[in-house]
């Protein structure tokens, strides 16, 4: 890595960074090869600018931690600089100074932070941290103030820094390293999770609810280890109380030596209140989209029915939602997908996708009244958007259904109340099937009678799986039209997470023949699925190796 800066071997490193380094931090070569790349990238800029970017709890401050004691002998300055507040800020500066042995004639805080700016643009060799760098919380309606204020404009060396805002990636220059594009693999979040490498299915299923969420399975790693409980415990009571599990008091976070010094609500809940300040209407547009499904939810949904899902006395221009929708975006809480190509009345032309554990926080904060008020205006505003006078066409369903079906099982956990009560929903009685018709709507899927889980697996959704065990244990045999299980579906596509939990957790027969005599071991050899092969092996499939389908191939003679 050329970074243009002195060696150890010449001058000791001038280390000034207080947070102690995490030793559960688990490798993350991806992420650090990246900002590598980025530090090699931006070679012509002094000083170098990246952003590692991403909703708060991926471990953006654990990384830049790890990467400045990683790098101690490539710099020879490095500091760590709370952006927090003002006050953070000016403390970190004034902490610098002290250890480069700067004349502080006054104890005034610009002037040390000036002093001490002007010293960073004069020197090379130097990796400057900002941490939380949210401009929102230094009091300032100006995302441009930190980096006015606080950043060099000048000298040879890197600054680093982490956020949850998206604007410093219009920053010219700026080369960002964004976490919410990087998930942690399924091997190293069980390390976090478990703090050893162990092949658990139980501990997958964790790791698929808590959505690969560093802070989350760190927090859930220490209770396991303080309870004494294993993988299956911790599960069943996480599903009884998430709240206690995802926002410790502060005496378990004491016993659990948080790392991260936050919990997933402190966090996040910091964030929810500088939006509804800023924003009042992005504010209720992420309360709404807690109840629907996770991925692909239609801006347009909001733009027609803004009125009624927010119970407004006039209408809302549609740049208010977008502008709205903006800001969540800007704050990583959602991602935000636009295709500008497609055709104006496609609710696929732009949508959001939010992490799960986000629409779980968000619903802890309601009541369970205003839930089923939020629920039922929802259910409204989708039921006109699939009553048109001629039925909706294939792309309005594909894009709406899998939020009906969604909200309509979030009303059923929240109150025992029949489905057709009058004023929780009132769909036409053609769009009543819609609602048991599988999430993905396809033609050819549809037309093949996939149950559920066959859908949840053509999906890779091991997290829908895995918050269904005992609803999709009763199906975990049922075949389509051709006689295919959801295993053999999950052999075929090569789907090794999903099919470790049809065989664990639902304990689907691995052995069972398709119409053309196939077993899921002939579809993991076809699809050359190695882990898969030996999956089904371990679990008596190994007895099929040999084994005839009705064109009178055996699984080797697909391998050839």
């Amino acid at each position: 890595m050329d970074v243009n800066v002195e060696s150890s071997e010449t001058a000791q490193t001038v280390f000034g960074v207080n947070p102690k380094r995490n030793p559960r931090f688990v490798n993350r070569l991806d992420i650090f090869e990246r900002l590598d790349y980025a530090i090699e990238a931006n070679d012509n800029k002094e000083p170098k600018l990246i952003t590692l970017s991403g909703l708060g709890g991926m471990g953006k401050s654990q990384v830049a931690l790890e990467f400045c004691y990683r790098n101690k002998e490539h710099y020879q300055y490095i500091f760590w600089m709370e952006a927090d507040t003002d006050k953070a800020l000016q403390s970190s500066f004034y902490a610098a100074a002290k250890k480069l042995d700067l004349p502080i004639l006054k104890n005034n805080p610009a002037d040390v932070v000036a002093c001490t700016i002007e010293w960073f643009q004069r020197n090379s060799g130097w990796l400057l941290v900002f941490d939380n760098a949210d401009d929102y919380s230094l009091n300032s309606t100006s995302n441009r103030r930190l980096q006015d204020e606080y950043v060099p404009k000048s000298g040879r060396g890197v600054i680093l820094m982490t956020t949850r805002l998206n604007y410093y990636k219009t920053v010219q220059g700026n080369m960002i390293v964004d976490l919410d594009e990087i998930k942690m693999d399924d091997d190293t979040a069980l390390k976090l999770l478990l703090r050893q490498n162990e092949d658990d299915g139980n501990a997958l299923a964790i790791v698929h609810i808590l959505g690969h969420l560093p802070l989350a399975l760190d927090l859930a790693g220490a209770l396991m280890e303080i309870e004494r409980c294993k993988p299956t415990e911790f599960l069943e009571n996480y599903k009884n109380n998430m709240e206690i599990y995802l926002d410790p008091d502060i005496d378990v976070q004491d016993r659990i030596g948080n790392n991260y010094g936050k919990t997933i609500f402190t966090v996040w809940n910091v964030s929810f209140d500088r939006i509804k300040d800023k924003n009042p209407m992005a504010s209720r547009l992420i309360q709404s989209i807690a109840f629907l499904y996770a991925d692909n939810i239609p801006l347009a949904l909001f733009e027609h029915h803004a009125q009624m899902i927010f119970e407004l006395d006039k209408t809302v221009p549609p740049g208010i939602l977008k502008r709205a929708a903006q800001m969540l975006a800007d704050f990583s809480f959602v991602q935000r997908i636009t295709h500008r190509d497609s055709k104006q009345d496609d609710p696929a032309k732009d949508t959001l996708t939010v992490h799960r554990l986000v629409q779980t926080a968000i619903l802890f904060k309601m009541e369970l009244p205003e839930k089923l008020e939020k629920c039922k205006r929802l259910l409204a505003a989708l039921s006109h958007e699939l009553k048109p006078v001629d039925g909706p066409s294939s792309r309005i369903m594909e894009a709406y259904v899998p939020h009906v079906r969604h909200l309509i099982e979030q009303i059923m956990q929240f109150s025992p109340w029949p489905l057709d009560r009058p004023d929780i929903v009132q769909f036409s009685q053609w769009s009543q099937p819609l609602v048991t018709r599988p999430s993905s709507l396809s033609e050819e899927n549809y037309r093949n009678d996939f149950t559920p889980l066959h859908h949840a697996v053509q999906q890779d959704n091991a997290e829908d799986i895995t918050n269904n065990i005992i609803k999709y244990k009763k199906i975990a045999n049922i075949g389509d039209r051709n006689n295919r299980t959801p295993l053999h579906l999950a052999a075929q596509n090569g789907n090794y997470t999903v099919a470790k939990l049809i065989i664990e957790r639902l304990e689907a027969d691995t052995r069972v023949e398709d119409e053309y005599g196939q077993t899921p071991l002939h579809k993991a050899v076809e699809s050359e699925s190695i882990e898969i092969i030996k999956l089904l092996c371990s679990f008596g499939a190994r007895a099929d190796i040999n084994r005839i389908d009705k064109n009178g191939l055996e699984p080797l003679h697909l391998a050839e």
